[in-house]
């Protein structure tokens, strides 16, 4: 009885600390747990987007650094937009319906506050901002010391991004453009996963389109079908992309069977449907950052926050291992 209940417990653990391949159903066409998985798993973003652009969509993910007090004035975009504190301190004010939350622990979501239009809500490391498309918003660092948010854009494929003033500067990591971004509303999750070496994922069926940035080290692709993009760095760790020029991934044509790898700075769009696992078969850890999109409904994804309608619902299960939280697994 006891030996039963261990068996169930650690199979719960695995399942919990590295949701396919980051995130996403767990289903028999998503195959087996792997055998090495994650050493570690940081959640930046759990939300909820119940209104998107229609199809193609451009999504992006990029990394914007606010010297001390430098300021991003009042504006809005077109294209809803996630914002996630990853270091320091950024102080927010919004006009509409936004929100501000931190992604769950342990599969708990934590409460999600709506802004109130006119004020300024303080947000450390970990948080999370929602921003609906067209609500004015501010962002703006209110200490000296240097703060790295990470954003998540999805907007129509020719909209340009807007420009950043002096003290803030802007490092597109992974673009791309999908038509088959499913319908609102969707779950987004973004996470830093951390592979020890010899970590494998079985090939899966992606419920949604997933982008996918390699901080460092290898990491290889496995691919039966569907469809990829496929951003190379201009040197070893540099991303290719800018904000001037709308580039995005060169389309890779999938032949069954056959593997692409990618290198730190490289970045990849993994198409709704595709079939594709993922290994680190080098002999070093690999860090990547995964910004997925999957339909609201029969998903375990958990809503920490989103616009003001947005359900915060907790799952059966965590969907995403505790922020910052050591996960190795075993079988």
């Amino acid at each position: 009885m006891r030996r039963a209940a261990l068996v169930s417990l650690l199979l719960v653990l695995v399942l919990v600390a590295v949701p396919s391949f980051v995130s996403g159903p767990a289903t028999a066409q998503q195959g087996t747990a792997p055998a090495a998985t994650s050493l570690g798993t940081t959640s930046f973003i759990r939300a909820t987007l119940n209104a998107l652009p229609p199809n193609p969509l451009s999504m992006l993910l990029a990394r914007i650094t606010f010297t001390g007090n430098a300021s991003v004035p009042s504006r809005t975009d077109t294209a809803p937009i996630i914002f996630a504190v990853e270091d320091g301190t950024i102080a927010v004010k919004v006009g509409g319906t936004a929100r501000v939350g931190l992604p769950p622990s342990a599969g708990t979501p934590a409460p999600a506050t709506p802004a109130a239009p006119g004020s300024e809500v303080t947000m450390k490391a970990g948080q999370q901002l929602v921003v609906p498309a067209n609500t004015p918003y501010a962002l703006r660092n209110p200490t000296t010391t240097a703060a790295h948010v990470l954003m998540s854009r999805f907007a129509p494929a020719a909209s340009p991004i807007p420009g950043f003033p002096s003290g803030v500067s802007v490092q597109p990591l992974a673009r791309g453009v999908t038509s088959n971004m499913p319908a609102a509303p969707v779950i987004v999750t973004l996470d830093r996963v951390e592979y020890a070496p010899g970590a494998t994922i079985t090939a899966y069926a992606h419920p949604g389109p997933y982008l996918v940035y390699v901080e460092s080290g290898t990491l290889t692709l496995p691919t039966q079908s569907g469809a990829l993009q496929i951003s190379r760095a201009t040197s070893p760790g540099l991303p290719s992309l800018s904000l001037a020029t709308p580039s995005i991934g060169t389309p890779v044509a999938v032949t069954p069977g056959t593997e692409e790898t990618l290198t730190a700075g490289d970045s990849v769009l993994i198409e709704s449907g595709a079939v594709t696992g993922a290994n680190n078969s080098s002999s070093a850890p690999t860090t990547i950052l995964v910004l997925a999109v999957r339909p609201a409904s029969g998903t375990a994804a958990t809503a920490a926050a989103g616009p003001a309608t947005a359900p915060a619902t907790a799952p059966a299960t965590a969907a995403g291992a505790p922020a910052t939280a050591a996960a190795t697994t075993t079988p």
